[in-house]
């Protein structure tokens, strides 16, 4: 339980302040939270996120919408990236999944549905790319493979020999996620 408070703590945008540090693609990113005459949040990433909030927005307000908004970028981000990603695997495998969705999972980093889609969990966002991309290939690896055979295995390693480190750090961030 304590591993899973720990987790939720990490994904709670709604006190979010300039200065504050966000895990995003394997490493801390600085914010910088400024308000400004837009009518929505403007959320940039450059080496940190640059975020302007609207300046009628009361502090509660914006800490309430400021989590919605950071999540909702991190999804869009991530579907993109991970996209691209599957698309290059199924190149290379010739394969054709149905395309990528992006959720929520308390339990899951990535699944493929019978129909051929690729499942993430948006928090592999704060994963590194390396991460993304041993994810992507396990669950386009699944076209072929439904299961975790030896030959599922060796497909990963023919594509990514060094999928075990990826997978490790996986393991590191949550535990008693499955892939």
């Amino acid at each position: 339980m304590n591993e899973r408070l720990a987790y939720i703590e990490r994904h709670t945008y709604d006190r979010l302040q300039s200065g504050a540090k966000i895990r995003f693609r394997g490493r801390s990113a600085k914010v910088l939270l400024t308000r400004g005459d837009v009518s929505d949040f403007d959320i940039q990433f450059n080496n940190g996120f640059r975020i302007t909030a609207p300046a009628h927005l009361s502090d509660e307000d914006m800490g309430a919408m400021l989590s919605v908004r950071m999540v909702t970028w991190f999804k869009k981000h991530l579907k993109r990236e991970a996209a691209t990603l599957a698309k290059g695997f199924e190149a290379k495998l010739g394969l054709k999944s149905q395309g990528v969705q992006i959720i929520h999972s308390d339990t899951l980093w990535g699944s493929l549905t019978k129909g051929g889609v690729i499942k993430l969990n948006w928090h592999l966002i704060e994963a590194p790319k390396a991460v993304l991309e041993y994810v992507v290939l396990h669950e386009v690896c699944h076209l072929i493979h439904r299961n975790h055979t030896d030959a599922f295995w060796a497909l990963i390693a023919q594509h990514m020999p060094d999928y075990p480190a990826r997978k490790k750090w996986l393991e590191s961030l949550m535990p008693s996620f499955k892939l």
